[in-house]
């Protein structure tokens, strides 16, 4: 986000490993959509490349839960 210097509101859900963001972005104007698009991406890109790794330690989190 300091890449795109959007300020944002980092909150999540520690027990299962989620974190949200809330950029602080105009809607209203061709900046903020374009932003809004940009954020959009990056964060797609991103949950793509990890999806497999999630993957991975949801089955290791069932197995361990048999131990």
């Amino acid at each position: 986000m300091a890449e795109l210097q959007v300020n944002c509101v980092y909150y999540g859900h520690a027990s299962v490993g989620l974190i949200h963001i809330r950029p602080e972005i105009d809607l209203a104007t061709a900046e903020g959509k374009r932003l809004f698009q940009t954020i959009a991406e990056r964060n797609s890109k991103l949950v793509k490349n990890t999806a497999v790794l999630c993957q991975v330690n949801m089955v290791m989190a069932e197995f361990a839960r048999r131990l």
